[in-house]
């Protein structure tokens, strides 16, 4: 019993313990843009992470919108169903953090002070690009009340694949014969 209880004590005085994680996101995830980062509207975003290099996704939209620089600064116009609809796009970075509790006892039982020092150590850093979309009466587009979300996030979707490379227009067109 002894050895199972010394086993706990340096598994736990060696452990470190996450205090941030980045969230992981396979595809896409509509969530409140404020989880994702506090200065974000408290409406509900399409976000997706962004494994392109920073800025990407600004030249992408503004290649594919035709959009000059001081239009890129304004809510970007796009059409689902013959409606009109506005997006804005944040990029915005998590960094997964833990705590060292091993290391801030070891300091504790040399006699050092504690309190002094940081024990968090940085993990990996991830993007996400989180999309904002509202209707002409400038109401969220992605609330679950809204009678047209359901297209909209198809659109977003594709637009996030057309971004990755997954989908091109294009090639839609030949397919379709159109």
């Amino acid at each position: 019993m002894k050895k199972l209880f010394y086993w706990g004590l340096l598994l736990t005085l060696t452990s470190c313990f996450p205090t941030k994680t980045a969230p992981k996101i396979k595809t896409y995830k509509l969530q409140k843009a404020k989880r994702l980062d506090s200065s974000l509207p408290k409406d509900v975003a399409f976000i997706f992470q962004d494994k392109k290099d920073e800025g990407t996704f600004y030249q992408f939209l503004q290649s594919k919108y035709s959009l000059d620089e001081e239009q890129m600064n304004d809510a970007i116009p796009f059409v689902v169903d013959n409606r009109t609809y506005f997006f804005n796009f944040y990029e915005r970075d998590r960094t997964s953090e833990a705590f060292l509790l091993g290391a801030m006892l070891a300091v504790a039982v040399a006699g050092g002070d504690p309190s002094g020092a940081d024990y968090t150590v940085s993990g990996s850093q991830k993007w996400y690009i989180a999309l904002l979309v509202f209707d002409e009466e400038e109401k969220d587009a992605l609330d679950e009340e809204h009678p047209h979300r359901k297209r909209i996030i198809a659109y977003l979707d594709l637009l996030r694949r057309e971004y990755y490379g997954l989908y091109s227009p294009i090639e839609q067109e030949f397919r379709t014969g159109n």
